[in-house]
């Protein structure tokens, strides 16, 4: 009687035993603790395999926290050309092809100019060539234009107005220079002392239209010493010495 009531104490504790476990018991227990790795809810400590990603979750998560490497979308992606920074390219002529990045600036309807026998005007924001004919081109301080085989006083007043006063004036040392005059053609003077807005192909343009229209047929001539060797900026003024 004794025996048996030891065996059905031995077996009550047994089962006991088996149908519960105590917290940070081992695996197999029905309700564990502090559970191990393979759980299907994860907490803060889990280690990558999880479905939804922590901020301290490794490579492999599908939402990407804001610790994540670089991903599809790299910000520091190159944007292209900038063409605030770069500005458009240069005027082209009408019927060109414009080669700059960021597209060809247009000319203005002022921006004319010889370019040897040629005149070159802007008519619609390009350029146009028109050609003159041998020493037609002439630049004046109203701009350059096509003259015409018997238009001797245009082709004079141009002349005059490059050399005139306004192109005498000067601001700082350095801005004066010697030009030669077309005396020996009947047109203007000996030498002149003008700022460099002026050049002597400008006196050399006109005096070449003046020449091939036959206007220093039966014009005075002048006989010149030699030019001035220097000049300066004097009292706001081109001074030869």
């Amino acid at each position: 009687m004794l025996a048996m009531t030891s065996r059905a104490l031995l077996l009550a504790f047994l089962l006991l035993g088996c149908g519960t476990t105590t917290p940070g018991g081992d695996a197999g227990g029905m309700d564990s603790g502090a559970s191990d790795a393979g759980d299907a809810d994860a907490g803060p400590g889990d280690d990558a395999g999880d479905t939804d990603a922590g901020p301290g979750d490794d490579a492999g998560d599908t939402d990407a926290g804001p610790g994540d490497d670089a991903g599809s979308d790299g910000g520091g992606a190159d944007a292209g050309i900038d063409c605030s920074m770069i500005g458009c390219g240069a005027p082209v002529f009408c019927g060109a092809t414009c080669d700059a990045p960021c597209g060809c600036c247009p000319c203005g309807a002022s921006d004319t100019r010889c370019d040897g026998d040629d005149l070159i005007t802007c008519p619609a924001g390009c350029y146009e060539r028109t050609p003159c004919g041998a020493g037609m081109c002439v630049t004046s301080s109203s701009g350059s234009s096509c003259s015409s085989s018997s238009d001797c006083a245009t082709l004079e007043a141009a002349y005059l107005s490059l050399v005139g006063a306004s192109s005498m004036t000067c601001s700082a040392p350095g801005m004066c220079h010697i030009l030669i005059g077309h005396c020996g053609v009947g047109l203007g003077g000996c030498s002149y002392a003008l700022n460099t807005g002026v050049t002597q192909a400008d006196l050399d343009a006109i005096a070449a239209a003046w020449t091939a229209s036959g206007c220093d047929v039966g014009r005075p001539v002048c006989g010149c010493p030699p030019p001035p060797t220097s000049v300066r900026c004097d009292a706001g003024g081109c001074l030869a010495r």
